[in-house]
C-alpha cells in the first residue's frame, strides 16, 4: 500500500475501532490506544457536524412550517391510496388476505 494511504488507514476510525474490538476479543494487546483514538475522532466529528445542524434547525423550527395544510392532506390522502389494495377483506372469510399495493405492478 503505498505511503499516504497506509498512513491513512493506521488512523482511519473504523480501523482504530476494529483494533481496539480485536484486542478485547483476544484478550491481550493495544486496547487503549485505539480505543482512546476511536473516541478522539467520535468527538471531532460531533464537533464539527453537529453545530450545524442545531443552527438549521433551530432556523428551521423558528421559520414554521412552509406548507399548507391543504398540501399536507393531498400528500396524506394520495399515500393512503397507494396503500388501500394491502389489505382487502373476503366477504366469506373473517380473516385478511395480503395482496400487493398497485404501485408495484404498473
Amino acid at each position: 500500500m503505498p505511503g499516504l494511504v497506509q498512513a491513512f488507514a493506521d488512523i482511519n476510525p473504523v480501523t482504530l475501532a476494529v483494533d481496539a474490538v480485536r484486542a478485547l476479543m483476544i484478550g491481550h494487546g493495544d486496547v487503549l490506544g485505539p480505543g482512546l483514538g476511536t473516541l478522539v475522532w467520535l468527538v471531532g466529528l460531533l464537533l464539527v457536524f453537529v453545530p450545524p445542524v442545531g443552527a438549521s434547525l433551530q432556523a428551521g423550527l423558528s421559520a414554521g412550517s412552509t406548507q399548507s395544510d391543504d398540501e399536507d392532506d393531498d400528500f396524506e390522502e394520495s399515500f393512503d391510496s397507494d396503500f388501500d389494495s394491502v389489505f382487502v377483506s373476503d366477504p366469506d372469510d373473517d380473516s385478511e388476505v395480503l395482496e400487493a399495493p398497485a404501485f408495484f405492478f404498473p
